[in-house]
């Protein structure tokens, strides 16, 4: 095709680079707003594009430049087809705080198939054969005591051994990525895999970081500060139940694991992990109730930050012929 002339101010950008290029009229993403690429002037210079980011396309986390392809990237190739993305589907569901047993894949899948069965409909309920999975060793290394057991009656773990803290398959990432996690390593993203899947809480710790080789399970002071896996500080509450270790806190129960608690991610390292899950007081009965409400939505992945995309907003042309690889 013809040369645009597109003005980028990117600390990474020399000429004569293979990049990816969102041509006018592509839909990107700046978190849940859509911005359509239109023509602009940047420092009185007329732009027709944008060369992209990672970020900005959903193939990555990084926004400190432009993505820059190797040289024997073909030119004119559709960003979708050289990412190897394909359209996919979300069913979004609306939960009322009744239903904790369909805030899990699993859970909502159950729902369905009772409704399905009781109107007649021929149909089936899947889940992974676990006969492979054998204890060979019931020495827990690390030592579980629960202090609070009217909020949490039983807490189980698994410790891992020999195990490779490493990113994970990209097939794993693609399943995380759809339904709005971020990966963090292969260890982090199976727990948060099972828990969206199935829909009990889990979280891996490394077994080293555990402090006096135990885990306690109780209710903090009012007021005691606590940081998450997000650098965020947040006030606990008499109520709000700990996993602990020897001497604090290591997660808010259920919720969100502690800064410095998890397994590392870098650099890649064997490992000794510690993979949890709490049972609490009062699980949740499952129903035979249908879904609130449920749409299934196209997803957009090969264009909009691998987010999923309602109907409506397929008003421009499709990515793969808005966005392909130039040469800058």
């Amino acid at each position: 095709g013809e040369a645009q002339q597109i003005v980028c101010g990117a600390p990474n950008v020399a000429a004569g680079q293979k990049v990816i290029v969102a041509d006018l009229g592509c839909v990107l993403y700046d978190g849940d707003q859509e911005f359509t690429i239109k023509k602009s002037k940047l420092r009185g210079v007329e732009s027709l594009g944008m060369i992209c980011a990672e970020d900005e396309i959903g193939v990555g986390t990084d926004h400190a430049g432009i993505i820059v392809l190797p040289e024997d990237a073909v030119v004119g190739t559709p960003a979708a087809e050289y990412y190897h993305l394909e359209s996919d589907w979300v069913i979004d569901v609306d939960i009322t705080a009744n239903r904790a047993d369909a805030l899990s894949h699993y859970g909502v899948a159950r729902d369905l198939y009772a409704w399905l069965v009781q109107r007649g409909y021929t149909t089936s309920l899947h889940r992974p054969d676990c006969s492979q999975f054998a204890v060979d060793d019931e020495n827990l290394p690390i030592d579980v005591e629960i202090e609070n057991r009217e909020a949490c009656k039983r807490y189980a773990c698994v410790s891992i051994t020999g195990c490779e803290v490493k990113e994970s398959p990209k097939w794993l990432q693609d399943k995380l990525t759809t339904i709005g996690l971020r990966p963090i390593n292969n260890i982090v993203d199976i727990t948060n895999y099972i828990m969206m899947a199935y829909g009990q809480p889990m979280h891996c710790f490394d077994a080293d970081m555990v402090t006096g080789h135990k885990i306690v399970v109780r209710t903090q002071p009012e007021g005691t500060k606590f940081v998450t896996l997000d650098g965020e500080e947040h006030v606990l509450g008499e109520h709000d139940l700990s996993i602990c270790n020897a001497e604090e806190p290591m997660c808010i129960a259920g919720i969100f694991g502690g800064k410095g608690s998890a397994a590392r991610a870098c650099p890649p390292m064997p490992a000794s992990a510690l993979s949890v899950a709490s049972i609490p007081t009062a699980p949740s009965m499952p129903s035979s109730r249908p879904p609130s409400s449920a749409r299934s939505w196209p997803a957009a992945r090969c264009r909009c930050r691998s987010r999923m995309c309602i109907p409506s907003r397929w008003k421009t042309s499709p990515c793969a012929s808005t966005m392909n690889i130039a040469t800058a």
